[in-house]
């Protein structure tokens, strides 16, 4: 009823991942600059892992998506868990992985570097006028 489920104790937590490197927020801003989508995850090693997804417009948070996986590939990273299996997700591209596999996903790849990710996407938007 108070139109969140994010409690202080989650808010707290995942802003002392962001301060350590480890939790991201992708967020996709209109012209006006008014946020209009995004979602917020953890990164360890080349894995990482969505938490939460919202569009205050239509489709903001799969242009989000599209373009972590994008950026992500670009800096090596082999995996995005997306924890959930739904019809929205599985339209996009995503799969379904046995346990076993993702396990030996998370065991080669959760320690590893990426190498060159800064969390800064590689990627602007051009504008209406180009």
């Amino acid at each position: 009823d108070e139109g969140t489920w994010i409690t202080d104790d989650m808010e707290a937590s995942y802003t002392r991942l962001h301060d350590m490197g480890i939790a991201h927020s992708i967020e996709a801003w209109n012209a006006e600059d008014e946020l209009v989508g995004g979602m917020y995850g953890v990164a360890l090693g080349r894995c990482f892992f969505g938490e939460s997804m919202f569009s205050l417009e239509t489709n903001a948070s799969k242009v989000v998506m599209v373009h972590l996986a994008n950026q992500l590939r670009q800096w090596g990273f082999v995996l995005i868990d997306c924890q959930v299996e739904s019809d929205h997700l599985l339209r996009m591209g995503a799969r379904t992985v046995p346990r076993r596999h993702f396990l030996s996903i998370l065991q080669s790849n959760a320690g590893e570097n990426p190498g060159g990710s800064h969390w800064t996407f590689d990627w602007h938007w051009p504008g209406p006028e180009a």
